[in-house]
């Protein structure tokens, strides 16, 4: 009997039982019973189910605690933790190497044990009121195992919510019932136009796009055997190359669009948002885990007309830290409990180059140009100067110019897109164009050629007829003249 109570003391010590004076800020309550005991639960993780079965009864004397097979049960035979004796003591079979946090003993303690309660936590704690003495076995992330006796009639075991906030990788599976908004991958996010949401994209300077950032939050965090509770998140974005839209941010959790975000802007245009996670007596308002989704659009800037928009996210979480000051995210006395970086975008944008070139392949110059979005018709693409021979994609508000050639380079492009290049005026003594110039950039910076044919003579207005008559009476005269002397020849003769 020494021997099971060294080891069930040293099990509740280990799993962190609590003799009854933990005061709950706000709780479930279960009904299972009317017995004098009860477990509670702090620290649950709201939307997390916890059923509670009983193994064995219990009672305890002055030798200690003495465990017993419910009435129902059979005796334990063949089973890798405990063992009865002929009396109907349940015993463990050797302390030093019985493992009863292991996935096998929860299998066995749920099969064999009987169900008593049942409940989805709502709050910060859960209690299940109404217990007989016994030793029970809690199933949940938690998967701890609690005797209430005599003389512990109301246990507490802390859950040591293991699930700390974070950004799911690629592969980590949506969490159950995620709401459509909610689905797709973790962390900073752009969405393309099958409706992915990706890493990498490509744009026109003035594009608008949709962006995400997304992490699975929790209501606590553990970490050394210490948990603290997280009541504020703040998410930061800093955008380059990018500009974002101030009325379109919205910020979900679960799904449910809230309206109690902070929102805010500096002057270099990134974003900080701000969602306390608790209300009053600090008390957690959402359940855990779950995903919280900052979405936005935002436009590409001129600042991208080199190459590239780029956009980092980073996720801190707070705790209580300054009690005089709890709220405080910029607090020095209030530090983050951790950032988790949150991922960033890239945006590229593409250049063209264009060469306006005779047959000999020779540059020329004194072309013009416009660039459309379509071979006929469609909408010009207008373009600003951007230094010698350079033109980038004008914004809203700039007036386009035509493109002049010899040699230009177009920035701001979007990549994999078939743009059409107009010309308008060609060199002097080349025949202009007669069609539009395709532009195809495959995800790359293209240079194209275009050649202009030199315009060939042409004959000037009755030159050909007039050619005929100088050519006829040419020919009449010199005969006239032939015939003329040789009369004169044949005269002389006679």
């Amino acid at each position: 009997m020494k021997k099971i109570k060294r080891f069930f003391t040293a099990l509740l010590a280990g799993l962190l039982v609590l003799v009854h004076g933990t005061t709950a800020l706000a709780q479930t309550e279960v009904n299972s019973g009317s017995g004098p005991a009860s477990i509670t639960i702090s620290n649950t993780a709201q939307g997390q189910t916890y059923t509670l079965y009983k193994l064995f009864d219990a009672t305890r004397s002055d030798a200690g605690i003495s465990y017993k097979l419910m009435a129902d049960k059979p005796a334990l035979t063949d089973n890798k933790w405990f063992e009865t004796d002929s009396a109907g003591n349940v015993l463990v079979k050797t302390a030093d190497t019985v493992d009863i946090t292991t996935t096998e003993f929860a299998e066995w303690a749920t099969s064999y044990g009987k169900q008593v309660g049942e409940a989805t936590a709502t709050a910060d704690t859960l209690t299940f009121k109404g217990l007989e003495y016994g030793y029970y076995f809690v199933k949940s992330s938690l998967g701890a195992v609690i005797t209430v006796d005599s003389t512990n009639p109301n246990a507490t075991v802390i859950d040591k919510n293991d699930l700390k906030p974070k950004v799911p990788d690629p592969n980590t599976p949506d969490l159950p019932d995620t709401p459509d908004p909610d689905k797709g991958p973790g962390g900073k996010k752009v969405k393309i136009a099958s409706g992915e949401y990706v890493d990498v994209s490509t744009a026109q300077i003035g594009d608008v796009l949709d962006f995400r950032i997304k992490i699975v939050a929790t209501n606590h965090m553990t970490e050394n055997k210490q948990t603290q509770q997280i009541i504020r998140y703040v998410i930061e974005d800093n955008p380059v190359g990018l500009a974002i839209k101030q009325d379109s941010v919205v910020v979900r959790v679960d799904g449910k669009v809230i309206d109690t975000a902070n929102i805010s802007f500096d002057p270099s245009g990134k974003m900080v948002v701000g969602v306390r996670w608790v209300g009053e007596n600090y008390q957690s308002i959402y359940k855990s885990p779950t995903n919280l989704t900052v979405s936005y659009k935002a436009v590409v800037t001129t600042e991208a007309k080199e190459g590239q928009a780029t956009n980092n996210a980073n996720i801190k979480y707070y705790g209580k830290g300054d009690p005089s000051n709890p709220d405080n995210p910029d607090d020095p006395k209030n530090p983050p409990i951790e950032t988790i970086p949150g991922g960033g975008t890239n945006i590229n944008t593409y250049k063209a180059t264009i060469k306006k070139v005779n047959p000999e392949k020779q540059v020329i110059e004194g072309a013009e140009f416009r660039l459309y979005d379509q071979e006929t018709g469609g909408t010009e693409v207008k373009v600003v100067a951007d230094g010698a021979g350079a033109y980038r994609v004008a914004v809203e508000g700039e007036d386009g110019v035509v493109i002049q050639g010899g040699t230009a380079v177009i920035k701001g492009l979007k990549g994999d897109k078939t743009y059409w290049l107009e010309e308008i005026k060609a060199p002097s003594g080349y025949n202009i164009l007669t069609a539009r110039k395709q532009v195809l950039l495959n995800n790359q910076n293209g240079e194209i050629e275009v050649v202009n044919q030199a315009g060939a003579e042409l004959p000037s207005t009755g030159a050909f007829g007039t050619r005929v008559f100088y050519t006829v009476g040419s020919i009449l005269i010199v005969g006239a003249a032939i015939v003329l002397i040789s009369k004169r020849r044949m005269k002389n003769l006679d």
